[in-house]
């Protein structure tokens, strides 16, 4: 028998046998750790601190989701779909919380059975879609609570952002503001 760790499970070095749990992966073992370490730029605590959140959150999604969905203190209003992204650290889609602004009946659960499974499927498409100024504005000011909620150390930095947006709405003709969107879309998928 190698001393390797198996697939199934890891070598144990006292008695030889291979046992049936296994080795719990840590950060440090990718092998992208040590470059994430050293290009940590203590200029910006902030990275580094969404950077443990993120860390800590991934641990147990479900847990987290819960969480957040009874807490008394979460913002009312946010579709669960958006929870997500904002716990993967992934870009929300002001689409689809603006559609949620504006619904009128319950959201449609994405769940169905094949058997004993049950199928998760994926986010349907938004119905309204971010057009103007304010449309963006009413959606992004829910982006701000909520993402606040989670990530509270980065309020003013959303804030700016938000701030900076609405400026180049107003310095611009509304036949362009699409275009003003655009660019704040292509922003979230990048940052």
């Amino acid at each position: 028998q190698s001393n390797n760790a198996s697939i199934d499970g890891e070598f144990d070095a006292d008695d030889g046998d291979i046992s049936n749990k296994r080795r719990k992966l840590t950060f440090a073992d990718l092998p992208w750790h040590k470059d994430d370490i050293e290009l940590e730029d203590p200029a910006h605590p902030s990275r580094r601190e969404t950077r443990r959140l993120l860390d800590l959150f991934s641990t147990d999604l479900a847990q987290v989701k819960s969480s957040i969905r009874n807490s008394a203190h979460a913002p009312s209003g946010f579709p669960t779909s958006q929870w997500e992204c904002i716990i993967w650290g992934e870009p929300v889609d002001l689409n689809v919380i603006f559609s949620y602004l504006h619904r009128t009946e319950p959201p449609k659960e994405n769940v169905g059975r094949v058997g004993d499974t049950q199928v998760v499927f994926g986010i349907s498409e938004a119905k309204k879609r971010v057009e103007t100024a304010g449309d963006w504005i009413s959606a992004w000011n829910r982006v701000v609570h909520a993402t606040r909620f989670a990530f509270r150390h980065r309020e003013q930095e959303l804030r700016e952002y938000g701030e900076y947006i609405e400026g180049e709405f107003s310095a611009k003709i509304p036949s362009v503001h699409s275009r003003i969107i655009l660019f704040d879309i292509a922003v979230w998928n990048e940052v």
